[in-house]
């Protein structure tokens, strides 16, 4: 399970993620985890991307990524770029990977990307459908991929509003943490700021701090709801 949201502010593109992955041969099998990241960034570090889904999202999700970068600085408008990329990266990638190597396995269901763009900023959310070309839809607001039973999205939801990405952060860190709060299965954070000069990932102690500050305004709140 993933849980992913992407949000377009003022200044840039945010992406958060959780870092829980999970793996099982078959639906029958008691799934491992591992935390890992989940939000990548590109060699030229001006596109950052995530992916909520199986394998087929996952290899298609760094094609797509990978062949907008190479492109020269978005010659065409980027929705050209970005419809370009997904249609040139998707149709090998698809028809390559739309089994299984292991045929007690389940299917492969696809699943959806969000793609942030620095230059010019840009947030595209990217569905992905096994034997299909990918559905391309740009996001002038914010998205959510992943968990789609979490009541998570109510933060983003009812507080989100288009300004500085500085502001945004813990918006989405509440929202990706409160996601953890109720499900085994998301778990961690990772935050990637989109700017015009580039792509940059949170860590260390600035994550620490938006945990913690989490933590604090969960507790809050139930102390308020029971005064």
């Amino acid at each position: 399970m993933t849980f992913q949201i992407g949000m377009v502010g003022t200044n840039g593109i945010l992406l958060a993620s959780d870092q829980l992955a999970t793996y099982s041969a078959n639906s029958y099998q008691y799934p491992d985890t591992s935390r890992m990241p989940k939000i990548a960034i590109t060699q030229n570090g001006r596109i950052a991307y995530c992916r909520a889904g199986d394998r087929l999202s996952i290899v298609t999700g760094a094609a797509i990524a990978n062949s907008i970068d190479q492109m020269d600085e978005y010659s065409a408008s980027v929705k050209d770029c970005v419809v370009q990329a997904v249609y040139s990266s998707s149709a090998p990638v698809i028809a390559g990977e739309c089994k299984q190597p292991d045929e007690n396995a389940e299917p492969l269901r696809g699943g959806s990307i969000l793609i942030a763009t620095c230059k010019p900023l840009g947030l595209w959310r990217i569905d992905v459908i096994p034997g299909k070309l990918p559905m391309v839809v740009p996001i002038l607001d914010k998205a959510k991929i992943g968990d789609s039973n979490t009541p998570a999205p109510f933060f983003t939801e009812s507080y989100y509003s288009n300004r500085p990405l500085e502001e945004l952060v813990f918006l989405a860190a509440h929202t990706v943490l409160t996601a953890g709060a109720m499900s085994q299965w998301v778990k961690g954070l990772d935050i990637v700021l989109c700017k015009p000069s580039g792509c940059t990932m949170l860590t260390g102690q600035y994550i620490k701090d938006l945990t913690l500050r989490s933590e604090t305004l969960r507790s809050q709140i139930s102390d308020w709801l029971f005064r």
